[in-house]
């Protein structure tokens, strides 16, 4: 037992004497690397330059922020993973005291220029000169940069509320010639990080990613994520009431002909005028779909259009004087539209006005969805 603890003592003691870091080691080592190898940013990092640099990168979202319907542009937060080896920086550890990493500022390395394609802003490329960049002794470059993310989304509103949406994120990355720099995607990292803060709205119902190369175009990576709106806050807020709305359009005909009628339609129209402006302001722009709820709000406006002129027109009838005589070809269309049953219907014949709405409004109540 002695014997295997003096051991110990004199392999930790001799490995810590070995490996002891100190800032003269970091000192050189730094100004080996940036001083006397003159090691140049502007240099692609491969001691053959004929060879492309090998780029890998992931994409890790911590918060869905928000995806705005109005303008087409989803938000969210989270870090983009970048590694590459950089052959221009390498190192033996036990020249320098057992240094396997130092961090260093990305304006003194080479890096690449990694954009995103359909980002809101100005295209301009990912990160900071002020972040630190990770090496490692064997050339290997980690570069975590975080970023608050907006990218434009092209929406389909079709089955709103029961729409899914197919939103990307689109990496390229840029070089003097295509095939200098090539971008993959890695594979390892999870897209949704643990602790993910959801969306109260949306639900992220699966991810996909490719690697694209077009010919004379650079590489590209593409993550996409698939939302499903919940749809209950929305039929309930917006879907019940315009289906009630609908029903109590019916019973126009059952209110007693009046200013308090054409009150009534008039009501119900600029209301289903509000609704479909209401839709119109929250669908995007950024769409070529119509949504079957528009579609269906435009017939009941139409619908309800021609409820307030025939109204208006059972109004004035109303005002008239009690009997009024029918021509003959009036009367025929009248008692096939009203389903009367008259002896002889070639003589002009006399109704009060009270009957012709009444008719109207029978008519128009029982057979209003027909």
């Amino acid at each position: 037992m002695h014997k295997i603890m003096i051991f110990l003592v004199i392999y930790f003691i001799f490995v810590s004497s070995l490996y002891s870091q100190t800032l003269n080691d970091t000192k050189t080592l730094r100004s080996n690397i940036f001083t006397v190898q003159a090691y140049d940013a502007t240099i692609r990092p491969r001691l053959d330059q004929s060879k492309p640099v090998d780029v890998n990168m992931s994409l890790s979202l911590i918060a869905f922020v928000q995806l705005n319907e109005a303008e087409g542009k989803l938000i969210t937060t989270g870090y983009v993973n970048i590694h590459w080896t950089d052959e221009l920086l390498t190192w033996s550890p036990e020249d320098y005291g057992g240094i396997r990493q130092i961090f260093v500022p990305m304006n003194l390395i080479w890096r690449p220029h990694l954009f995103l394609e359909n980002a809101i802003e100005d295209l301009t490329p990912l990160g900071s000169e002020d972040m630190l960049a990770q090496i490692f002794y064997n050339g290997t470059v980690h570069w975590l940069q975080y970023q608050l993310i907006e990218t434009t989304c092209t929406l389909d509103f079709t089955y709103y509320p029961y729409d899914t949406q197919n939103c990307l994120f689109k990496f390229i990355v840029w070089s003097i010639h295509t095939d200098d720099v090539r971008l993959y995607r890695d594979f390892g990292p999870t897209l949704l990080r643990d602790g993910f803060d959801r969306h109260g709205i949306w639900d992220i119902t699966a991810i996909a990613s490719e690697n694209i190369k077009k010919k004379s175009a650079p590489h590209e990576v593409v993550i996409g994520l698939i939302f499903q709106r919940k749809p209950a806050f929305y039929v309930l807020n917006m879907i019940v009431p315009i289906v009630l709305l609908a029903l109590l359009n019916k019973f126009t005909f059952v209110v007693p002909v009046g200013g308090d009628r054409i009150a009534f339609t008039v009501t119900a129209w600029l209301t289903y005028v509000v609704y479909l402006t209401l839709f119109g302001t929250e669908f995007s722009v950024r769409t070529d779909s119509i949504p079957v709820i528009s579609i269906y709000l435009t017939v009941e406006i139409v619908s309800g259009t021609i409820i307030v002129v025939l109204s208006v027109y059972q109004y004035k009838l109303a005002a008239k004087s009690k009997e009024l005589n029918i021509s003959k070809r009036f009367w025929k269309i009248f008692i096939f539209v009203a389903g009367i049953k008259v002896k002889n219907d070639d003589t002009p014949y006399k109704m009060k006005s009270e009957e012709i709405l009444s008719v109207m409004d029978f008519y128009f109540f029982c057979h209003g969805d027909s």
